[in-house]
Order: C-alpha cells, then sequence, then structure tokens
C-alpha cells in the first residue's frame, strides 16, 4: 500500500470515529454497531476520541498540555521511542490505564496509527479525551522529530 492510501484510510478512520460513537471489536471478533451492547470498546461513551498530527502532537508534548501514551511492544521501543511518553502496550492499557493521568488530554501513539485507534477507544470509554497521533513513530520520524 502507498504512503498516501495509507494516509487517507488513516484520516478516513479519524473522521468516522469524530463523527459518531462506534464500538470497536477486540482483534478478531465481536460485533461493531452504534447502539452498545456489543463486545467491544465503546469508543465515545463517555470520553472523546480525536486525530492529531504528529506536530500538533510534539507541541502539545512539549507545553505540557497533553500527555501521550506509547502503546507499541517493548521490542518496538527499544529500537526507537519518543521522549516524555508513558509506555504501555496496547495489551496491558485496559488494566494500567490508572497509570495515566486523568484531567489532561492523552494523546495515543503506536507504529503506524493502527493500535493507536484501538488504544484511544479503550481510553475514551474509561473517560479520557483521548486522540490518536496518526501515522505514529512512522511519520514521527519522517517529520524529524525527536526520538531516543
Amino acid at each position: 500500500m502507498t504512503t498516501s492510501r495509507h494516509r487517507i484510510r488513516i484520516i478516513a478512520a479519524a473522521a468516522l470515529l469524530a463523527a459518531a460513537p462506534i464500538t470497536f471489536a477486540a482483534c478478531g471478533g465481536g460485533e461493531s454497531s452504534s447502539s452498545g451492547g456489543g463486545t467491544g470498546v465503546e469508543a465515545v461513551e463517555q470520553g472523546t476520541v480525536g486525530a492529531v498530527s504528529v506536530q500538533q502532537a510534539h507541541d502539545q508534548l512539549e507545553k505540557g498540555t497533553a500527555v501521550m501514551v506509547d502503546v507499541r511492544e517493548p521490542a518496538e521501543l527499544a529500537e526507537s521511542a519518543v521522549p516524555g511518553t508513558i509506555d504501555i502496550p496496547l495489551g496491558q492499557l485496559e488494566s494500567r490505564a490508572s497509570e495515566i493521568p486523568t484531567g489532561t488530554p492523552v494523546l495515543v501513539f503506536c507504529r503506524s496509527g493502527n493500535r493507536s485507534q484501538e488504544g484511544a477507544a479503550i481510553l475514551a470509554a474509561k473517560g479520557y479525551e483521548a486522540s490518536t497521533v496518526e501515522g505514529g513513530i512512522l511519520a514521527w520520524q519522517e517529520a524529524g522529530l525527536p526520538t531516543t
């Protein structure tokens, strides 16, 4: 898939997230519906889900107006990480959400933007104002933003 096509899909997914309450099914099953009651995570029931660019994420992180949660696995973090993030693998996010400050917007970050959508939905269901960082670490590095 070309980079442009991938970005269009991410933008379309973000638009869908912002447009209406939806349910995300966990990997490989469950129902999706806008009426709730499914087996997935309700994306907009309690909190909100949005999307921000890597530059917006960087600016908010620098200003301290948001926290950023990286949902990648430890092996991925060892390759490159963004300074100042809270690192919680997606599979542990539900049980470790209490490690994330409340009352501050949360930017959810991954490799390319796919897992961050699920992570933002998990956090929104818990009442966080959560946004995905479009394009993840790949877009972050492409923009020349700092990594360790």
